[in-house]
């Protein structure tokens, strides 16, 4: 644990650009491949309402479930998780229009 965490305080800045980049290659053909400007905003904004939410939901609970973990607490690591999953939920029934059946 003490090396984990030794390494993650050196390399800090190795990290957070390998993170950045992985997010670049992740996003970058999608708007990358489009012919005009009409279509580079309208994947843009495909971008924002599903990738985006999407891997950011899952991603931010992710990181901080596992960052409360190496601290030390069990019960912020199992808060994080549970709300986004329930966040998860929230926005699918968002983007089905919201029906109550």
């Amino acid at each position: 644990m003490q090396r984990m965490k030794k390494f993650m305080k050196n390399h800090k800045g190795k990290i957070l650009i390998g993170l950045g980049g992985l997010i670049g290659l992740t996003l970058f053909p999608e708007i990358a491949h489009a012919v005009t400007i009409e279509q580079q905003l309208d994947k843009v904004g495909g971008l924002a309402t599903g990738k985006l939410k999407t891997y950011g939901v899952a991603g931010s609970s992710i990181f901080g479930g596992a960052y409360a973990l190496f601290k030390g607490n069990m019960k912020a690591a199992g808060a994080i998780v549970f709300i986004g999953v329930v966040l998860a939920f929230f926005l699918g029934w968002v983007d089905a229009g919201m029906k109550v059946s």
